[in-house]
């Protein structure tokens, strides 16, 4: 679980801005920002900012900063329907369950009214017709029931 948990209205500025403060506490050595950043394995001869901007995303319960600056926009003003269909698709790609149930909740609707919208070659989309999201990206990825990929374990 998450040490921090977003606000209903999240601002990735407001994030950024945090990161910044973070390096720079971190950099004069204050202790609670040294102590954060140790915590996610963040070594004093190695701060800058991307480090500073993966504390803030590991304290939210992400994996790294572009994930967590994507649910951001996902949840603010970046909710296009363009920006969605991009999120799922990506999801189907790493094969990221989480995010794309998230997705298939959040957009419930779409999902299943709307023609899929694609960024790929040839306008070939994928198939969210399955339902769950294990079973979308088991059947877009053409692996056998059970078979699983590296990057995604089904057990």
């Amino acid at each position: 679980m998450p040490a921090r948990e977003l606000p209903a209205h999240p601002n990735l500025e407001q994030y950024k801005k945090q990161a910044k403060d973070l390096l720079k506490s971190s950099k004069t050595g204050a202790p609670e920002a040294l102590a954060r950043m140790r915590k996610h394995q963040a070594r004093r001869a190695e701060l800058t900012l991307a480090i500073a901007q993966f504390v803030i995303a590991r304290e939210h319960g992400f994996e790294s900063w572009p994930k967590f600056a994507l649910e951001i926009k996902t949840l603010t003003g970046g909710d296009s329907l363009t920006a969605v269909w991009k999120s799922a698709e990506d999801a189907v790609v790493s094969g990221d369950v989480g995010r794309l149930e998230h997705l298939l909740r959040k957009h419930r609707r779409m999902f299943r009214t709307e023609p899929p919208k694609t960024s790929w070659l040839g306008g070939l989309a994928p198939d969210y017709s399955a339902g769950n999201a294990r079973s979308i990206i088991v059947q877009n990825h053409c692996f056998e029931s059970g078979v699983s990929s590296p990057r995604m374990p089904l057990g």
